[in-house]
């Protein structure tokens, strides 16, 4: 058997399988909003389109963004660090919600849905949206609490984990859904929420395209450096993969 070559790309992925799999992420990411806008029946959602839905790394590198409002999009993605430092264990099926500011959303109406896939033992996505719900709690009705003296006059906080390993903790639904005042539509906003990651591992589980994501991602985001100018290209190649072979 042939030594492997020493110079061997650790990034090289064929360039069909690269833009099959980068549309795919596009079209499964789209399926995320039409899941949500269609189960919604909050008027922020359906008609502001106040929610986005986004794809990342297993280290929350922003793989595809949504066509929501591109605000949140960052919110996602520090969410998603806060989960990544905060949770004490990750499995396949777990879904964790926040909407605490000091934990990446944007306010506490803003409720951050977080859900990792995995392949072959080790994450391989994250799968996370937003959506502005009606109203969260705090002293004001609408939950833009004006007239808070303090911190604790707001929305509660939180940072929960809503599903365990794909069970869904009907105790922890119920206390973030009996805090607001339209419990009903906000029930109905958070299921959307959780249909989402569904949506997302029956679009993604193709064994081929998992296999190929973490050389994906990698020529992906040094084609981003390239762009940036964060690397130099010293002899340009006619395309994508001529110019990221260059990198190494």
């Amino acid at each position: 058997m042939s030594a492997p070559a020493k110079n061997a790309d650790p990034i090289a992925i064929d360039p069909i399988t690269f833009e099959v799999l980068k549309h795919r992420l596009w079209q499964i990411n789209d399926e995320q909003s039409v899941a949500i806008r269609t189960i919604s029946s909050s008027p922020i959602v359906v008609e502001g389109n106040d929610f986005n839905v986004g794809l990342f790394t297993a280290d929350g590198q922003l793989t595809t963004a949504g066509v929501g409002s591109l605000v949140h999009v960052g919110t996602i993605g520090e969410a998603l660090k806060s989960v990544l430092r905060l949770a004490t264990r990750i499995r396949e099926g777990d879904v964790y919600l926040t909407n605490d500011p000091f934990l990446g959303a944007l306010h506490q109406s803003d409720v951050v849905l977080l859900s990792p896939l995995f392949w072959q033992g080790r994450i391989v996505l994250w799968v996370g949206n937003v959506l502005h719900h009606p109203d969260v709690g705090g002293i004001d009705e609408g939950s833009f609490c004006v007239n808070a003296r303090n911190l604790y006059q707001d929305p509660p906080r939180y940072f929960l984990k809503l599903v365990d390993e794909g069970e869904l903790s009907n105790e922890v639904e119920h206390t973030f859904v009996s805090n607001s005042r339209l419990p009903d539509m906000v029930a109905l906003d958070l299921k959307a929420q959780l249909v989402s990651p569904i949506v997302v591992r029956g679009g993604v589980v193709f064994t081929e395209g998992l296999k190929e994501l973490p050389k994906y991602e990698r020529k992906r985001l040094a084609g981003l450096e390239v762009l940036q100018g964060e690397k130099p290209v010293t002899t340009p190649g006619p395309t994508d993969e001529g110019i990221v072979r260059q990198l190494g």
